[in-house]
């Protein structure tokens, strides 16, 4: 009997891949659709990971199954996009150990950990860890179903804001030593004419250094430009950027 269930309660029979171009080798499942984003599934039970592979294609979902937390490690690459579905209790490392590795590799996919044997303090850890959801077998197909819809548009949002703070990164990084002296205390609250003061430099300079500025960052307004700075103030580390 498989844990999955459809929203009537009936069991979801297993799939026959063999009638499906599917390819499996050393615990990795692959099964392609138009859609961009992937659910990548990690449980060491195949009766679990087929019912699971006839669910996300059967709405037309990409989706990547694998046996161990090592298998999908070892097959990682960091382009990847859509989010994790995990089971607790795996063979090799528990699903909180891959979450602490992936975090050490940069990988903030959205995570929904699944298990059979999960109680509430799991299930904190969990979502303290940074668990999108924790749920527990068997399931309804349409709860997963949703939980995973709100994943993906949950990394859509991250990504889009990832992208969007990459972009004033690269602005900033467009700037000259001494018109990201000036960016800094413009956005400060600094008068032109203080800056001229702090910078030894002519009022005259720092409206010409305000005014690249401006144009490089694609500002159409002052107010503008201090949000876009703000926006990545946490992300900027001083020292790495590249002496212009």
């Amino acid at each position: 009997m498989l844990p999955l269930r459809d929203q009537k309660n009936t069991i979801i029979k297993r799939h026959n891949l063999n009638q499906k171009k599917d390819i499996d080798f050393q615990g990795f499942t692959m099964k392609k659709s138009s859609v961009s984003s992937t659910v990548f599934i990690i449980d060491d039970d195949r009766a679990i990971r087929d019912s699971l592979i006839c669910l996300f294609t059967s709405v037309n979902q990409t989706v990547l199954a694998f046996e161990t937390a090592t298998h999908f490690l070892q097959s990682y690459q960091a382009h990847w996009e859509g989010c994790l579905l995990i089971d607790v209790c795996l063979p090799d490392l528990s699903g909180f150990t891959l979450q602490t590795k992936l975090k050490e590799l940069n990988c903030y996919l959205p995570i929904i950990f699944m298990t059979g044997h999960g109680d509430i303090p799991m299930a904190v850890q969990a979502l303290q860890t940074g668990a999108l959801h924790f749920i527990q077998k068997p399931f309804r197909s349409q709860e997963l179903l949703d939980h995973v819809r709100e994943a993906l548009n949950h990394y859509k949002n991250q990504d889009n804001h990832i992208k969007k703070n990459k972009k004033i990164l690269n602005k900033i990084n467009t700037l000259t030593d001494r018109e990201y002296q000036i960016l800094l205390a413009l956005v400060s609250g600094s008068a032109n004419k203080e800056i001229a003061i702090n910078h030894h430099l002519s009022q005259r300079t720092v409206e010409t250094h305000r005014s690249r500025i401006m144009k490089k960052m694609e500002s159409n307004s002052f107010a503008n430009l201090v949000t876009q700075y703000l926006t990545v103030k946490s992300n900027i580390e001083r020292t790495s950027r590249q002496t212009k």
